[in-house]
């Protein structure tokens, strides 16, 4: 682990964080459960606890919504072309109209103000996850996921986990939303997680697409808390949008120990993983990133230190096992 030489407020951040390692505060006791071994979350902690090394551009960072368009990923497909008439959840079993994917919704056929109806469960920590009007990426109804502040870990995440979605475990699984952060804070944050039980290995793991910050970050842990794993791979130079609609997307690949994530398009590099990241707070797997065949996905919100409060939104999820490219434009 590295700290910023001669910071004590650096050092303040790492001591804090040991102190929130085993969770913060009460959860809802039915949405408490870790995925499908009903593990509780043990989520990890700073994830290398290092301040981001400045890289290009005069503030240090390159905003994704200033990079040219030359640099958008080939390998994308064609935008999924759906509509709110034909994109709904629908079973693992296949896609219903122009989403290809195993699970899509735009959450217009949910209440408003309500948690959103099955398959999707919420799973907070001093969070809310509601059905909103507010704003929404197309139709009306999006996804608000938010939290309060002032505890040391919070979250708030719109979850599938087990059957009928997992009613196996997936060795590989894409997913995309529509994602809107009100605002980016300086801590460690996660907006994707994905949960399941390491093959030839007895623990379970979770992999994770989020910020640390204000910049992005790739992180993974395993959930049992034996290997005290807690390891990162950060793009300190690609800052996280803010108050705008961004096109979220991430592969992740048991198969290959892989992990990918793209927004709008492009692909982030930095936080890409084949095998291993950059640091690990613990050495309990060697500094591999052994992932898991997957049982639960969760999106949304979660912090690992203090902070004042979140808003997120979220629309037009698709959940599979191939990538699904972003929706066609408004």
């Amino acid at each position: 682990m590295h700290l910023a030489h001669g910071s004590s407020s650096w050092l303040a951040l790492f001591i804090s964080l040991a102190a929130c390692q085993g969770g913060g505060g009460e959860a809802d006791n039915a949405e408490q459960s870790g995925g499908a071994g009903g593990q509780v979350e043990n989520v990890g902690g700073e994830a290398g606890g290092a301040p981001p090394q400045s890289e290009g551009g005069a503030g240090g960072e390159a905003r994704l919504d200033a990079m040219p368009a030359a640099k958008q990923d080939a390998s994308a497909p064609a935008p999924d072309g759906s509509t709110k008439a034909d994109a709904m959840v629908v079973g693992a079993g296949g896609a219903n109209g122009s989403c290809k994917a195993r699970i899509c919704d735009d959450f217009e056929a949910h209440t408003v103000d309500q948690v959103p109806s099955a398959p999707w469960k919420p799973f907070r920590l001093g969070g809310t996850v509601v059905v909103d009007n507010q704003r929404a990426w197309s139709g009306k109804n999006s996804i608000h996921a938010f939290t309060s502040g002032g505890a040391t870990q919070q979250r708030a995440y719109l979850s599938l986990q087990g059957a009928p979605v997992f009613d196996k475990p997936w060795p590989i699984m894409f997913g995309r939303m529509m994602l809107w952060v009100d605002h980016a804070v300086d801590a460690h944050w996660s907006h994707v997680e994905g949960e399941g039980r390491v093959v030839g290995k007895d623990f379970r793991a979770v992999t994770r697409y989020g910020g640390q910050f204000k910049r992005l970050i790739a992180q993974y842990d395993d959930v049992d808390g034996n290997f005290e794993s807690d390891c990162a791979k950060r793009a300190p130079a690609v800052a996280m949008p803010e108050k705008k609609w961004v096109c979220y997307e991430w592969q992740f690949d048991s198969t290959k120990n892989a992990m990918r994530l793209w927004i709008d398009g492009q692909a982030i590099d930095a936080v890409s993983v084949n095998g291993r990241g950059e640091t690990c707070l613990g050495n309990g797997t060697g500094g591999n990133w052994y992932l898991p065949q997957y049982e639960a996905i969760r999106m949304g919100w979660q912090n690992y230190q203090q902070v004042s409060g979140a808003d997120v939104w979220i629309d037009d999820v698709a959940i599979g096992t191939e990538r699904i490219g972003c929706p066609a434009s408004r």
